[in-house]
């Protein structure tokens, strides 16, 4: 292996070990209020405010086009709902990131906002 080509192993090495590894847990809540078009506060069954980031989504920011819409749908999906969110990992904003479901058959909230469907 070369010098070069080292951070290029380093970035993949921790892609795959954070995508392996850091699935530590499920947190369980309903939703209190959506920030964006991909994150939400949720109030957890252990009575904290749990701010969450949709994982591999990234909607438009607030000042681009059709942001509106996609807040608009993703508070349609979740607000007042009961999620559970299966933590990947906590961002640099403090934000818990993961793959979040909804109901006992575990709809994925993060596949229903996913570009493919136009919203994100």
């Amino acid at each position: 292996m070369t010098f070069k080509s080292l951070p290029a192993f380093i970035c993949v090495a921790a892609i795959f070990f954070l995508s392996n590894s850091t699935i530590a847990s499920e947190i369980q809540g309903r939703v209190m209020s959506v920030s964006s078009a991909d994150n939400f506060i949720m109030f957890s069954t252990e009575g904290k405010q749990v701010p969450v980031q949709l994982y591999g989504i990234a909607a438009q920011e607030r000042n681009q086009k059709h942001s509106d819409q996609a807040l608009n749908f993703l508070t349609y999906l979740i607000v007042q709902q009961n999620l559970t969110v299966k933590v990947y990992l906590t961002d640099t904003f403090g934000r818990i990131v993961g793959v979040v479901s909804q109901g006992e058959k575990r709809t994925l909230v993060n596949r229903g906002t996913d570009p493919i469907q136009g919203m994100a």
